[in-house]
């Protein structure tokens, strides 16, 4: 039910509609065929079809849709055959005609030669000059190359004498070619520009009559790395910039601890020597006032009132200093704690209660030291201010830690005050100065009767 079609371009296969695949299907060179002017087709008793060419004969299986040609070299007058001059005889033999004469057959009675051939790597080149092994390169299982032979070629043949030049070849190089490419008859293969590594060369080829030797030979390739890509390299450059970056911790954290050992020393001394005269300073005052003869007092009464005034001032500046300084204290919670206990008297004096949130969760939160006395400067003259203007009977101080970002809120319930009206003074620039110093922002939220929010917002750690 298929008709079968020769024509100056080629071997057309035909089916009629309704079968599978219907249509035409056209065979040409590049499918097998050795040229593609079809003279004429015979059918033998397998169902083979014999097809005559410019170049020979040629039998295709219409079921593997594969040609196997045949020339001069396999018994042919000649390779090139006419129009019309074909048939088949009663006794099954095939006769084609060409411009030298007929040639006849029997189809049945043609055999492949079944041997198959060994496949061996006969040469090997680096940038086209041969290279010397000192034995047969097929008896070499593995080959060593460096990073910069960036360009090397096999050789190879299959040992079958027959019809060598009828032998083909397929390669592979295992680590690169995910395929089998085809080489036809050409016996060679190149490559160029490898990474460095291990790969496998493979080769297989035919017989002259087709017959593949599946096996064939190989050899395994090793690239060597340039020496800045070896292990042994990266490793040393691992190693070298390991022991520089503990170099730069250890000398970071002798000097952290140097730094905390210097600021306790500087906190003990201004402790113990300054903190200590000024006290003095303040009983000495109060103790020659107490000297003095009733008669004499009012002339220095004021002056030695001042030098205790000052003197208790200083005593307190001074205490902040050494709370500052002091690295025991670099915890958030040791901020509220300061600022709690720093307003304690007179707070209770004034009846106004103090209130703090959050705190047990603060301890071991750390504070860099000019963060902590921003802060602390910061809220210090808020507690102060609400403490003086705001009337109030309640302050609240909360904090919320995310991540990075503080949040640190003071809160009354006093008179408030009209922001547009105050915002005008020193007091809350100052407030806003400190916080943008540590790169926060500081939000003030008042209202007449309404109480007064202080909210500070930045990254802390």
């Amino acid at each position: 039910g298929e008709l079968w079609i020769g024509t100056m371009l080629g071997l057309n296969r035909f089916r009629k509609p309704g079968n599978y695949k219907s249509g035409f299907r056209r065979y040409f060179i590049k499918d097998g065929l050795p040229n593609d002017i079809i003279y004429g087709i015979l059918e033998d008793s397998k169902g083979f079809l014999w097809c005559s060419t410019n170049m020979g004969l040629s039998r295709f299986d219409p079921v593997s849709n594969l040609f196997k040609n045949y020339n001069v070299q396999d018994g042919l007058h000649g390779n090139e055959f006419n129009t019309g001059a074909f048939t088949k005889t009663f006794e099954g033999s095939m006769i084609f005609g060409g411009v030298d004469g007929a040639s006849e057959f029997y189809p049945d009675s043609l055999f492949d030669n079944p041997y198959v051939a060994p496949v061996v790597i006969t040469g090997f080149h680096i940038f086209d000059q041969p290279a010397d092994f000192g034995r047969a390169v097929y008896s070499i299982p593995e080959i060593t190359l460096s990073y910069q032979d960036n360009y090397f070629s096999f050789n190879f043949a299959a040992l079958d004498f027959s019809k060598p030049e009828r032998n083909k070849y397929a390669y592979r190089l295992d680590g690169l070619d995910k395929d089998w490419i085809n080489a036809g008859t050409r016996r060679y293969a190149g490559y160029t520009k490898l990474d460095a590594g291990e790969y496998i060369f493979r080769v297989k080829g035919t017989n002259g009559d087709g017959v593949w030797n599946e096996q064939g030979t190989s050899v395994r390739i090793i690239i060597t790395p340039p020496f800045w890509k070896t292990w042994w390299f990266v490793l040393s450059l691992v190693m070298a910039a390991g022991g520089g970056i503990s170099f730069v911790i250890v000398n970071r954290v002798r000097q952290l601890l140097a730094i905390e050992r210097l600021r306790s020393k500087i906190a003990a001394d201004l402790h113990d020597d300054i903190g200590a005269g000024l006290t003095e300073i303040s009983i000495m005052g109060e103790v020659i006032t107490q000297k003095l003869p009733a008669g004499s007092k009012h002339a220095v009464n004021s002056e030695l009132e001042g030098i205790a005034n000052k003197a208790r001032n200083l005593i307190d500046s001074m205490s902040h200093i050494v709370w500052m300084v002091n690295p025991k204290r670099d915890s958030l919670f040791e901020l509220i704690s300061r600022l709690s206990d720093t307003y304690k008297e007179l707070l209770d004096s004034k009846n106004i209660q103090f209130k703090t949130d959050n705190l047990d969760t603060l301890k071991k939160v750390r504070l860099k030291m000019e963060h902590r006395q921003q802060l602390f400067m910061l809220f210090h003259e808020a507690i102060n201010n609400s403490i003086k203007y705001s009337q109030g009977t309640q302050i609240t101080l909360s904090s919320n830690l995310r991540g990075k970002q503080l949040s640190l809120k003071l809160e009354d319930n006093g008179q408030g005050f009209d922001t547009e009206t105050v915002s005008a003074g020193n007091g809350l620039k100052n407030m806003r100065e400190r916080a943008r110093q540590i790169k926060g922002e500081l939000q003030i939220d008042s209202q007449p009767n309404q109480g007064t929010t202080i909210e500070f917002e930045g990254k802390i750690l």
